[in-house]
């Protein structure tokens, strides 16, 4: 407008209205706080770009009873599964012509942060494993490194003694690991994945140690579980609170544990104790003293039931772990 004011979208304005609104970018934005980064050589800006829509509204909101995890005053799906959303990139920028020069497809919806170097390197991390240097002018991948857990923290350079050096730390958590994960759990980005310090030179030599065996843990066996389908949706709505660590759906991808494979869930005793009374408080899970005892069972019917159908899923010989 020549008022420069900005022209809505006529479904913007929400409130009263039926159904929810379509947001692009979502509430992530299109790019979060995994850095990126400017090289003055090349002039142009490497961005982690982030895909994605939310739909919200108040269609049915009730502020009585607000979702325990998104206490925000609206309904809100944060991460549907539309066209074209649910993926990541790296793009090169030009600030100053704005154009975007080249760009990657990333695994995943949940890109790493992003090192310039003035020797002409790009480097990234990968959801997938992989640590990858990419020509600053071209996008071309030169060099990857397969890390052995999922690689989204910013790789750091840095001179010592005449070798410059890169170092990343490894493993997936924040957005990607937890409250954004349905697409980030179809890749192996588990929790009890290691997570290191790696630091490489040219003239290094090292490798990593074999994968320890025990780090992949089995799908639970609970034959005599018999889903009840209103402790189903009160156990989905409560479970609302610990997603933001153990995934949507439960699908977790990274942040912390899967609980389908947790044999916890198949105790009430020892359920009660970690969750409600504290347990594992020094490993780093919270005490949620205040939750009433109806909704501490809901929520370990809730996961039951997924870790049964990811119990199927696995029998079917799906490799891929898909929004249940």
């Amino acid at each position: 407008m020549k008022s420069g004011r900005p022209v809505e979208n006529p479904g913007l304005r929400y409130h009263g209205k039926p159904g929810q609104f379509e947001l692009w970018p979502g509430v992530r934005g299109a790019h979060s706080w995994l850095p990126q980064s400017f090289s003055p050589d090349t002039g142009l800006l490497y961005i982690p770009v982030i895909e994605g829509a939310s739909r919200i509204g108040d269609d049915g909101l009730d502020l009585a009873n607000l979702p325990p995890a998104l206490g925000s005053g609206v309904m809100m799906d944060p991460d549907p599964d539309l066209p074209g959303a649910r993926r990541g990139f790296l793009k090169a920028w030009d600030p100053i012509a704005q154009k975007e020069r080249w760009r990657v497809a990333l695994p995943g919806n949940w890109p790493g942060g992003v090192l310039s170097t003035a020797g002409g390197l790009v480097f990234q991390g990968r959801l997938d494993g992989f640590l990858v240097a990419y020509d600053a002018t071209s996008g071309k991948e030169l060099w990857r490194f397969a890390a052995g857990a999922p690689v989204v923290a910013p790789p750091i350079s840095y001179r010592l003694g005449g070798t410059q050096y890169v170092t990343v730390l490894t493993g997936n958590g924040a957005g990607g690991g937890g409250l954004f994960s349905p697409e980030n759990a179809k890749l192996e980005t588990d929790y009890y994945l290691p997570r290191r310090v790696l630091t490489f030179a040219l003239t290094g030599k090292a490798s990593l140690p074999p994968r320890d065996p025990a780090l992949t843990r089995a799908p639970l066996a609970d034959p005599g579980f018999v889903p009840d389908p209103k402790l189903l949706e009160a156990g989905g709505r409560a479970f609302g609170q610990c997603m933001t660590c153990h995934g949507m759906q439960a699908l977790a991808a990274g942040s912390g544990p899967n609980l389908r494979t947790s044999p916890i869930i198949l105790d009430a005793a020892a359920f009660r104790t970690v969750v409600k009374e504290g347990a594992l408080v020094p490993a780093g899970m919270p005490r949620f003293d205040r939750i009433d005892d109806a909704s501490l069972e809901a929520i370990r019917h809730y996961l039951r039931f997924r870790a049964q159908q990811y119990v199927a899923k696995k029998r079917e010989g799906s490799t891929a772990r898909r929004p249940l």
